[in-house]
């Protein structure tokens, strides 16, 4: 088997040439190995100067792929040209929230951080902004309540239920490798 084939990634085992991507397989055929064991990768179209590619031994090709990574909770989009966040075009092609059909005013404070009633509107669809009782008045918080036996003497007062629900009993462990033998590599038929 050639060095230089695709790896499935599931199972990490090699893959036959025919289930590698064809674009992948074009890359892989400009990638060869000299008498050195340095890999020499050719380009499609040479560049300005003319070079037609480059020599990398095996430790630097890793680390130029190694810089391709995004680190740990990066967008991995980026938008360049008028569509970069900075970009003086940017408020040309965009549209605005009132073009995309929102008719809900813009209440941007400039911080990151949503209010509790916003939050709520979000995922709840409850309105907390505004009194429930004559939509007018707005609703802030007066006081945030933790200790136990007030929490109890109001609820008993507003004849709710003072004792929280039972806790389910735990459910019986499962076997934890018993899904392991469903794991298959499609091309070898080896278990993962």
């Amino acid at each position: 088997m050639h060095p230089l084939e695709g790896f499935c990634q599931e199972a990490i085992l090699p893959l036959p040439p025919l289930l590698v991507p064809a674009h992948r397989r074009d890359q892989l055929e400009r990638l060869a190995q000299d008498a050195h064991g340095d890999l020499v990768y050719t380009f499609t179209h040479p560049w300005s100067d003319g070079t037609p590619g480059i020599r990398l031994s095996p430790l630097e090709l890793l680390e130029k792929l190694a810089a391709l990574v995004p680190l740990p909770r990066m967008h991995l989009v980026r938008y360049g040209g008028c569509l970069a966040p900075h970009s003086h075009l940017r408020g040309a092609i965009v549209p605005t929230p009132r073009q995309q059909g929102v008719d809900e005013e813009a209440t941007d404070t400039g911080s990151p951080r949503w209010s509790w009633a916003r939050l709520l509107k979000r995922v709840f669809a409850l309105d907390m902004a505004r009194c429930p009782f004559c939509q007018q008045g707005t609703l802030r918080i007066i006081a945030a309540i933790t200790q136990g036996a007030v929490i109890r003497k109001i609820l008993q007062h507003l004849k709710l239920a003072v004792d929280p629900p039972p806790i389910a009993p735990a459910r019986a462990r499962q076997d934890a490798l018993a899904w392991s033998s469903a794991l298959r590599c499609p091309s070898h038929g080896r278990e993962v």
